[in-house]
């Protein structure tokens, strides 16, 4: 007969013995011992208890990961905020516990998900909704150069904006490169600066834009090559300056110009020729230097040896190859006169061919002609005779 004594221990109650037999004591009291049994010692299946187990029925980390049956906890299992961060003990969830698209914005607490609870790669591109990473959930200098790709494109318009705007390369030599339709404006004194190559490549346009100034620097050399139209513009009274530490040089099709620390050169000047007379000479390499008549100037002043051949100069027209007008030219030939041996007044090139003519030079040779030409002619004048008019004396 059942005593009840499992049923007490428990906590249950028991239906004393002294109670009349008819009121079924000893069948209600097996029942009790029956619960109180299970309770205790687990005896009976799971699957004969009905109802739900409450948080409070829960002890902390009593529900492991070896308690759970794979995808056996769904969404509609848990209430919005019911699991939170007291709950989970560190790496119990992994990831081949959660379903593809389990975990929504609304499941996750702000700042709910640290680094150190997501392994790494764990977290990829189709996980993450467009929109979703927003400058609050991105720590001050977590995206590093190891976060980003080697290339950084974007269609459209791109604004990168800074006080100051570096492009370097690996070695940390100050490399910019501009390729075609390559655009760079600056609306404030604007400072391009490299200590090794500034390269502008336009197989189309490039174009450097400033509204004050813009100041192109270059320790090395500096290159400016353009398959196509290129222009450089200045508007106003504002000046276009190009600065080198060398040699400069301007450069279009064939032509050439070269500013070096010791002259400017133009072999493309040199050889486009006139007969009109200036103040500038053109030597064979293309160096332009002024001509200057100056004592300041000069070292080792002697006189000149006379020219007596000088009035066997042969005056000539002609007309000048580069002239498409082909207007008539009055002067010399300097052939002519390196035949005279009149080479004081000829204008060699580097080969020994004679280039010009002095010009400005003949009419000082032709000084000490005109001089004993003056001589001869005074000296065959007649001495003139002096006439007197005195009166006779009176007698």
């Amino acid at each position: 007969m059942a005593t009840g004594d499992a049923a007490a221990a428990a906590g249950l109650y028991v239906v004393p013995s002294t109670k009349d037999f008819r009121l079924g004591y000893d069948d209600i009291n097996r029942r009790g011992d029956e619960l109180a049994n299970h309770m205790v010692n687990g005896g009976h299946a799971f699957s004969k208890i009905t109802g739900s187990t409450t948080t409070a029925q829960i002890g902390n980390n009593t529900l492991t990961t070896a308690k759970y049956v794979d995808a056996s906890v769904t969404t509609a299992k848990i209430a919005l905020l019911a699991v939170t961060n007291a709950l989970l003990a560190n790496l119990s969830v992994s990831t081949g516990k959660v379903q593809d698209g389990a975990i929504t914005t609304v499941k996750v607490n702000d700042n709910a998900i640290t680094a150190a609870k997501i392994a790494t790669d764990a977290v990829e591109t189709a996980k993450i909704k467009d929109g979703a990473v927003t400058n609050a959930k991105i720590g001050t200098g977590a995206v590093n150069g190891a976060k980003l790709s080697t290339t950084l494109s974007k269609s459209g318009t791109w604004t990168i904006e800074g006080d100051s705007l570096v492009l370097r390369d690996g070695t940390n030599t100050d490399k910019i490169t501009l390729g075609g339709g390559f655009d760079l404006r600056t609306n404030q004194a604007g400072l391009i600066k490299t200590d090794a190559t500034l390269d502008l490549d336009a197989t189309g346009q490039a174009n450097l834009h400033s509204d004050t100034k813009v100041e192109v620097t270059s320790d090395g050399p500096l290159l400016v090559d353009s398959a196509g139209p290129m222009t450089l513009s200045t508007g106003g009274t504002d000046n276009l300056v190009a600065d080198a530490g060398g040699i400069l040089a301007l450069r279009g099709g064939t032509s050439e110009m070269l500013v070096h620390p010791s002259g400017v050169f133009s072999t493309t000047i040199y050889g486009d020729t006139t007969s009109v007379a200036a103040n500038v000479a053109i030597a064979s390499d293309g160096h332009l230097r002024r001509s200057t008549s100056s004592r300041r100037y000069k070292v080792d002043i002697a006189d000149a040896d006379p020219m007596p051949r000088l009035l066997e100069i042969q005056p000539r027209n002609w007309a000048d190859k580069n002239d498409p007008s082909r207007a008539r030219q009055f002067g010399a030939i300097a052939e002519e006169l390196d035949d005279l041996g009149l080479n004081d007044l000829v204008v060699y090139n580097a080969t020994g061919d004679p280039e010009a003519i002095a010009y400005d030079r003949v009419a000082i040779a032709l000084i000490p002609i005109i001089r004993d030409l003056s001589q001869r002619l005074a000296a065959l004048e007649p001495t003139p005779v002096e006439v007197t008019t005195d009166t006779p004396e009176e007698a």
